[in-house]
């Protein structure tokens, strides 16, 4: 049996208009001290890209999918917290959008409730 000193994680990319990748994908490294949440540099055709580690134990079939190794990992606090900001801002926007979508349907209630004697109705009792 031959030993190696290879290990297995789970990475997600970061997305270009904010948030995450859906899809996991396997990378070997040598650390074994990599844990969920940490920030680790991959290559990716023929790029490097910061991606964030999702999974440090993954499946034999995830295993068999890994191809290439994990470059290193991200140590600046300041890196870190930036990337942090970008997932909380992303977060605030959806928020925001959803909001933004209540409240444009509330405002089309109330304008057709005031032509419409049966949409007053059931307007009232919905903000009941």
């Amino acid at each position: 049996m031959i030993k190696t000193d290879r290990n297995y994680v789970g990475v997600k990319f970061f997305q270009d208009r904010g948030g995450m990748s859906p899809k996991t994908y396997t990378y070997w490294t040598k650390s074994k001290d990599l844990k969920e949440g940490d920030l680790v540099v991959v290559e990716v055709s023929g790029k490097y890209a910061v991606t964030r580690v999702e999974n440090s134990s993954p499946s034999a079939a995830e295993k068999a999918k890994a191809c290439k190794w994990v470059i290193g990992k991200v140590l600046d606090e300041k890196a870190n917290e930036s990337m942090k900001r970008d997932e909380d801002e992303e977060a605030l926007i959806e928020a925001l959008e959803a909001r933004a979508t209540e409240l444009e349907k509330l405002e089309k209630f109330e304008r057709l409730a005031k032509k419409d004697k049966r949409m007053r109705k059931l307007l009232k009792k919905l903000n009941k």
